[in-house]
């Protein structure tokens, strides 16, 4: 048998176009593990392994292509494909720390950070629970073919909706509308943004998701965030309490009135 060189039997993609750069890269890189376990010549790993042109993402999001695992193995991962999970991972989530930088501060930002974590998690969980289906009337016609009947509209469902609901009442509207915005639209409101104005949207958010466990977890004995510990974070979320409170006590005082 003869022996015939590689570059008679494959012509390599053209890689000058931006276009089919990452293809070329992988075509290369593929062949060169084959040139190691096979015996082939004239096959080398690229010298390079990072992608030679990063596109804006979806609905021109930002992309933030990072690569994860060794040489000739690695993979890359968009790290913001996720609007959330990329405040999560650049640590935006964890309080600001005010004054000297000691253990006690640190452990501080970082406790408050986790408790952030776990209410977006609650949150995306509760949108999507709210919202994965579309409210359907029983159909009292259909003969079952087991032992269930009819179904109603799934009691978690509405219960989600109720949360939501009581969500919108008890949040301000600029902090319920930054949440949907990041955790249901996956939009990037901070992008493109001045540094100063990007540190006031990450802010704004933090604040957001601390009203959002402030409600979910109101009356409940043991609650992470408290009203008084609201306040304590955000002195300006007195304001809005003593709105609430005094919009409350005009309705009930308008029901209790006698015609």
């Amino acid at each position: 048998m003869t022996r015939v060189h590689w570059r008679e039997l494959c012509s390599p993609i053209d890689a000058d176009r931006p276009e089919r750069s990452n293809i070329e890269l992988e075509r290369s890189t593929f062949y060169a593990h084959c040139a190691r376990v096979f015996g082939f010549e004239g096959w080398t790993f690229p010298k390079k392994v990072e992608p030679l042109d990063v596109k804006p993402g979806r609905d021109s999001a930002p992309t933030e292509i990072e690569k994860y695992g060794h040489p000739g193995i690695a993979s890359y991962r968009n790290n913001a494909a996720d609007a959330m999970q990329w405040l999560i991972m650049k640590g935006h989530l964890n309080s600001r720390i005010e004054g000297p930088r000691t253990d006690k501060a640190i452990e501080l930002a970082w406790s408050e950070g986790r408790g952030r974590i776990n209410t977006a998690t609650r949150l995306a969980d509760l949108f999507e629970r709210a919202e994965l289906t579309p409210l359907r009337s029983p159909d009292f016609e259909a003969v079952p073919g087991g032992s269930f009947g009819p179904r109603y509209v799934g009691h978690g469902k509405l219960s989600c909706m109720k949360m939501i609901q009581d969500l919108r009442r008890d949040i301000p509207p600029a902090c319920m509308a930054m949440l949907e915005a990041i955790i249901c639209r996956n939009e990037f409101p901070w992008h493109r943004l001045s540094r100063k104005r990007e540190q006031g949207v990450f802010q704004m958010v933090r604040m957001s998701l601390d009203f959002a466990s402030w409600s979910l977890d109101k009356g409940k004995r043991g609650s992470e965030v408290t009203r008084e510990e609201m306040c304590r974070r955000w002195p300006e979320a007195q304001d809005w309490f003593t709105a609430t409170d005094l919009a409350g006590a005009t309705m009930s005082f308008k029901m209790d009135r006698v015609p």
